[in-house]
Formats: C-alpha cells, structure tokens, sequence
C-alpha cells in the first residue's frame, strides 16, 4: 500500500516537473530550454521578457534567425526577445536567415512586425532593411543633358583638346607677335596647375614687347543648357609689365572674351570685375614704335594687368543665357607695348614680364 502511495506522488511530481519545463506553450519557461523552441533555439515560452517569443528567438526561431528552421515569428512573436523588440529576433525575421528574413533586424532592440532584409542581429524598422535582397538602391545619377553634354568641356591641356592661338589684329610683319605655347612650364610660376602642361605667353622667359594675340577654344554646343545657369571657370598665374612713360601709366595686360558665333564677333566677359584696364604704349619714341602702334584689340578694355599674386588663381565666370548657342566659343587676349627702347626682341624680353599662363579650362553648371 505504501509503496503503491510512492508510486503515484513520483508519477505527480514528474509531471509537475515537466509542466513547469515548458509544454506547448505557455507563459514564462526557464532559461535555455524555452517551451517549443528553447531559449537560445526559439521556443513558445520566452525567458527574459516573456511572451510567445524565446529570450534571442521567435515562436520558432532559431539562434540564426526566425523561420530558418523554425515556425513563424523567427522575429519574435508577441512577447519579442532580450535582444529584440515586439516581433525582433537575434538574427532573422518570421521566416529570415542568418542574414535576412521578412522580419529581420539590422542589429538589435526592438524589432519591428513585419521589417526584412535583415543583416545579421536584431532591430530593424517596420519594414526597414539593411542587407537584404528587397531594399531598394538608386542607381548612378547620370546628370541632366547640359551635364552631360558639359561632361565633354573639360581641358587639362595635357593635350590640346582643339585649342588653337594666333595673332590678332591684321598685324603683320617681322616681329613675333604671338608667342602662346603649349607645354612644361618653368618660368612664371615655375609649373603648371594640374598636370604637366599648360597654356602660356612664354612657357621660360618673359613675353616679347609688342605682342597681340589670343588662345582660342574649340567650338562649344551650350544649347542643351539653355535653362541652366553654367559658367567658365579656369585656373591662371599672370605677371604684366607696367609703366610711365611720356607722362601716363602703363599697363600691359589680357582680357577674357566670349563669343555666340563661331569667333565672328566677340565680347568681354560679361557681368566679370577685372582688375584693371589694359593700357598699351605703343612707342617711346618714333624709333621705337610697335609695328602698327595703334592696332592693339585689348587696348581700353578691362583685363588682368599687373601680377595675379604667387600661386595659381581659380576664376569663374556666369556664361549669360544669350551666348549659350551651338557656337560658343572663349578666348584668352593679350597684349603688350613697348617696355623698354629697343628693336631686339631678345633685349626686350629682359625688360618685359612673364605673362599669362592659363590652365585647367572646364564648362560646368552652378
């Protein structure tokens, strides 16, 4: 009789234990072993904040993220996980994997009901995303069509790129009356901008006394930016002479002027403060007078005259909507008088100055 009583309280006993070690179900089970799924492994009872979902696991989850193996709510369930919110997992969602599910979270806190694309722990949005196969990304902006027909205006003149220079004026005659070159600059500012070649008056000595000519671009199409606002912008060093002479001040210098045509007519830049007005001497005295002395394009106009400062300068200038035709084109004009009484022009460059050096030419939307 005895032993039949010890018999039935061991038999209710091991089920008291067993209910209390997690069923089907329930409520709080103890730490990793969960109900259904466990603690570490997911299961119907959570441990450290309860609910239907495992301490680090969903109703089914497993420790690498809901529904891999496990049932629905490998995010967690109503009652989410130490890591998780109301529906976080560790690492996966209601049917995620190590590194995604529809609920998964990015890395920990509260989870939302229904975030994917997990990356590999806990937290993500409502329906956030962070690694997974469902985020959206935009692709590269290829830019507007004035940027990208601007995309083809860049010179670095470590080639031409279609620039040309020649004299102005109609003069003519034996004297060098342009002396723009393309190459390795070791005068002026001792190098050039970027890169190893660049635009100069004189690429290693001073300019020559008399001189007038322009730099010109090739041909630019700005009809695709009609409704932008572009500019010009360039980097340049410049030293010009200046002097007095039969009572006035002179001023060797260049300007920058824009043509709409092709090259037919040209104008100043519009809207640029220069800082200076170019001034040309055109003798100091009748035997020593520039050949045509009063042919001189930049004389009066406003320019670049005496020296830009010790480093390379950045300028920028609005390119008005009147001159963005299929033809635009920009020049870079200079002139220079006589500096110094002589006729040789290796003696008058001892008395001139370095000039202008132009580099890293582009056409770019403000």
């Amino acid at each position: 009789m005895r032993s039949e009583f010890h018999k039935a309280c061991f038999v209710a006993c091991f089920l008291l234990l067993s209910c209390s070690a997690g069923g089907a179900g329930d409520t709080y089970g103890p730490p990793h072993t969960g109900g259904t799924g466990g603690d570490e492994q997911g299961g119907t009872g959570g441990d450290e904040q309860g609910g239907a979902g495992g301490s680090t696991a969903g109703t089914g989850g497993k420790n690498t993220g809901g529904g891999a193996t496990g049932g629905k709510g490998g995010s967690g369930g109503t009652g989410g996980a130490s890591t998780g919110g109301t529906a976080g997992a560790s690492t996966g969602g209601t049917a995620g994997a190590a590194t995604g599910g529809s609920a998964g979270a990015a890395t920990g806190g509260s989870a939302g009901s229904s975030g994917k694309d997990a990356g590999v722990g806990g937290a993500a949005g409502t329906a956030g995303a962070d690694s997974g196969t469902d985020a959206n990304e935009a692709g590269p902006d290829t830019g507007s069509p004035c940027q990208q027909a601007l995309a083809a205006y860049v010179w670095d003149f470590e080639t031409a790129g279609g620039w040309s220079h020649a004299k102005m004026d109609g003069v003519s005659g034996s004297w060098t009356f342009d002396s723009w070159e393309r190459g390795v600059a070791s005068s002026g500012p001792g190098s050039c901008h970027g890169g190893t070649q660049c635009y100069a008056t004189n690429l290693d000595n001073n300019y020559i006394q008399c001189q007038r000519a322009a730099l010109r671009s090739p041909s630019i199409n700005l009809t695709a930016c009609a409704q932008t606002e572009i500019k010009l912008v360039f980097w340049h060093w410049y030293d010009f002479w200046t002097g007095t002479y039969g009572g006035s001040t002179w001023y060797d210098g260049g300007t920058v002027e824009f043509s709409s045509d092709g090259g037919t007519s040209w104008a100043v830049a519009p809207g640029v403060t220069f800082p200076g007005t170019i001034t040309i001497n055109p003798d100091m005295g009748s035997s020593y007078a520039c050949l045509s002395p009063n042919s001189f394009h930049v004389d009066g106009l406003a320019g670049y005259t005496q020296a830009s400062g010790s480093g390379w300068a950045k300028v920028e200038m609005a390119i008005p909507q009147s001159f963005r035709s299929s033809q635009f084109m920009v020049r870079f004009a200079y002139g220079t008088g006589v500096s110094y009484q002589t006729t040789n022009e290796t003696t008058s460059m001892q008395h001139a100055k370095p000039g202008w050096y132009v580099d890293d030419v582009n056409v770019v939307a403000q």
